[in-house]
């Protein structure tokens, strides 16, 4: 009779957590405070995967990680994927803001304002920058460039 036995994955951040931990000398007791517990054992258990970290101990965690919540959990790719907005028609881009606005139960004075500008701007234009800012990604030059074509889209809108 062969048995099979399962292993417990460690969640992504606690892989992150552990190299960077080991590259700043520390250890599971020194983060009791980061989890709110009183044993080494107890960090071992969000480590391990059998708890789960609340969001606050996960900001606390990366501030004392001296790292991103988003490198932590390893979502930069997720983020730069979620960015790409491919949208070729605006009025599905005006359909989504309304939609998002009545769920945000944003009154109807406030959405015909907001929907005055979006208009002024012009949905393609905000397309447009969101794709240049998120292609711009970290590199400061690539922001430079991209708030300099935003600034040329604002000026031709206007």
């Amino acid at each position: 009779m062969n048995v099979v036995r399962l292993v417990e994955m460690k969640p992504v951040w606690a892989v992150i957590a552990k190299k960077r931990m080991d590259e700043l000398s520390l250890q599971n007791d020194d983060l009791l405070d980061v989890f709110g517990v009183k044993t080494v054992g107890a960090v071992g258990h969000y480590f391990n995967g059998r708890r789960k970290p609340s969001i606050d101990s996960i900001i606390a965690l990366s501030k004392k990680l001296d790292i991103s919540i988003v490198a932590l959990l390893n979502l930069e790719e997720e983020i730069n994927n979620s960015m790409e907005l491919k949208c070729d028609n605006e009025r599905y881009f005006i359909d989504a803001i309304s939609l998002l606005a009545r769920t945000a139960k944003i009154n109807n004075e406030d959405l015909v304002a907001f929907l005055k500008v979006l208009n002024n701007i012009g949905p393609s234009n905000i397309i447009k920058a969101t794709n240049a800012l998120s292609q711009a990604g970290n590199n400061s030059t690539a922001q430079i460039d991209a708030v300099l074509n935003i600034q040329n889209l604002i000026r031709k809108a206007g």
